[in-house]
């Protein structure tokens, strides 16, 4: 028997890309981090974006503008 396995739709992944945007921005306000910090919180936004788009065929901007409304309207709520 094979191992289930979890597979998103798009929106679903999207909304796991904005909530650990919105957890990254948390942790930004919450301490003072370095340049260096931020720049990695950075990189793992655009990380997290690269293996959408390549799993959906989309581009890594639109993904990262979907994750961002989707963080926004996380913070809204």
């Amino acid at each position: 028997m094979g191992k289930a396995c979890f597979q998103p739709t798009y929106g679903e992944a999207v909304a796991i890309v904005g909530r650990r945007i919105a957890e990254r921005r948390e942790e930004m306000d919450e301490s003072s981090m370095d340049t260096s910090s931020v720049r990695r919180a950075f990189d793992a936004t655009i990380q997290d974006a690269t293996l959408i788009a390549e799993l959906f065929g989309v581009t890594t901007r639109q993904v990262r503008e979907d994750a961002e409304r989707e963080a926004r309207e996380r913070k809204e709520a």
